[in-house]
């Protein structure tokens, strides 16, 4: 019997596959198997076997991470250049961003 997209033999059953996915609000939409997401959740699709075998069955879990986000204002003077800011030297004077990667989500930094 086969039901939805799936196209195997009723006696081959589909390969399960499970992504636990975190990600950081700035890096969405999260493209997953083609399709964009946009909200944290479990999704489901199923990939028709292209060699006549079993289809597989993927899961993902989004799990988003909010951005923290941290200002820093720098007064330096002239004879202070480079101003090294997490290992970037800056001359000049303005905003910048940096974003950096942590194990329990993405911080981003500017001053």
């Amino acid at each position: 019997m086969r039901y939805g997209r799936t196209s195997e033999p009723d006696n081959q059953p589909a390969v399960h596959q499970h992504n636990q996915c975190p990600v950081c609000a700035n890096q969405l939409p999260y493209i997953w198997n083609g399709n964009p997401y946009s909200l944290g959740g479990t999704y489901v699709d199923t990939l028709l076997s292209t060699t006549g075998g079993c289809d597989t069955v993927a899961t993902l879990n989004l799990v988003i991470s909010a951005l923290i986000a941290d200002t820093t204002n720098a007064s330096v003077c002239a004879n202070q250049l480079p101003y090294i800011w997490h290992g970037n030297p800056y001359s000049l004077a303005g905003t910048y961003t940096d974003t950096l990667s942590t194990s329990g989500g993405v911080i981003q930094l500017r001053f």
